[in-house]
């Protein structure tokens, strides 16, 4: 119950943050799955199980680390020939859908595919890369698992990895748009607007144009960046943090000058931007479907000068009151890292 419970909460972050679970993310030890006929989770629920986990930053203290190596084996165990039948899909076969979760699950962990588990980097490779090329040529593919196959390789650095697999992924979530605009939901342009930095500028081919540049992408990007400020906004945390701002400037002596919040640092939201202090505040509360494994790794390029304090739904929850207050004074104080 508890993994399905988990798998659920994947595609509705927002549920999550709203109910300030992380502490009980995090109090969640040891995660098993059941083994045998009546089991009820299959690849893909216990993958996006451990993708849940891992945004929370539980995925040493659940132990997703061994559920990953129990699918290895398990697929391992039933591949008998190259294709296997669909009789061994359904007892238990890794389908290039679970592949693609589970390589968000490590991302957003910020471990590789070396270091995943503990002495199956190689075999992993092989078998989660091996599955999500597979969303690259097929025609019965889905644009989420496409896009967060995409995503995932991009975060992990393997995207020239199979010739070229993020091309590939790219090229196909492309040609999905194009025969069904409707096929991209929130889950896939929140994906594309975490990528736009990383892709837009290099993913053209030619001198061809890159689908970033569409306006129908454009727009389907913009509207789940306004909706991620809508939600730190309607949540109350945007008030939280003006008032807690406020409190700690007084209290520290501290002239923060102009702030801005909902702040664009490209095409991504901050809580706030602290010009005359260098700073800027990025709450992470789950207004977007992963994590900020991808966005770390452009901060330095999109703004020099400013200095990024992450402060993730964990620490924002479990810090109140005074706790919060003393976080806020250490990010200002440049003491606190992201």
């Amino acid at each position: 119950m508890t993994l399905r419970t988990l798998a659920a909460l994947w595609t509705l972050p927002e549920a999550a943050a709203a109910g300030a679970m992380s502490p009980w993310f995090s109090s969640l030890h040891r995660m098993r799955w059941s083994r045998g006929p009546g089991r009820i989770c299959g690849e893909a629920t216990v993958a996006a199980a451990a993708c849940t986990l891992a945004r929370a930053g539980a995925w040493t203290s659940a132990n997703c680390g061994m559920l990953l190596a129990q699918t290895l084996f398990r697929n391992d165990a039933l591949l008998t020939d190259d294709l296997p039948s669909e009789e061994q899909r359904e007892k238990g076969y890794l389908t290039p859908e679970a592949c693609a979760l589970w390589l968000c699950a490590i991302a957003q962990a910020g471990e590789s595919l070396e270091s995943a588990t503990k002495t199956l980097g190689e075999r992993l490779t092989k078998a989660l890369l091996g599955g999500v090329a597979e969303l690259a040529t097929s025609e019965a593919v889905d644009a989420e698992s496409t896009a967060r196959a995409l995503w995932a390789v991009v975060a992990l650095g393997k995207q020239q990895e199979h010739d070229g697999i993020g091309d590939s992924l790219l090229s196909q979530l492309s040609e999905l748009h194009s025969n069904n605009p409707t096929s991209f939901t929130t889950e896939v342009w929140s994906l594309l607007n975490e990528l736009r930095a990383s892709l837009a500028t290099n993913s053209s081919d030619g001198g061809a144009e890159s689908p970033f540049d569409l306006d129908s992408w454009k727009a389907g990007m913009m509207a789940v960046s306004t909706a991620e400020a809508y939600h730190l906004n309607s949540a109350g945390h945007i008030e939280d943090l003006k008032n807690l701002l406020d409190k700690v400037a007084k209290s520290e002596g501290l002239t923060l000058g102009s702030v801005e919040y909902c702040a664009d640092v490209g095409p991504f939201k901050v809580a706030a931007l602290i010009a005359d202090n260098g700073l800027a505040l990025d709450l992470d509360v789950n207004q977007s479907v992963v994590n900020r494994a991808l966005r770390r790794q452009h901060w330095a390029s999109l703004a020099p000068d400013v200095r990024i304090a992450e402060i993730s739904a964990a620490a924002w929850d479990v810090n109140c009151g005074l706790a919060r207050s003393r976080m806020l004074a250490k990010h200002l104080a440049g003491s606190e890292t992201a």
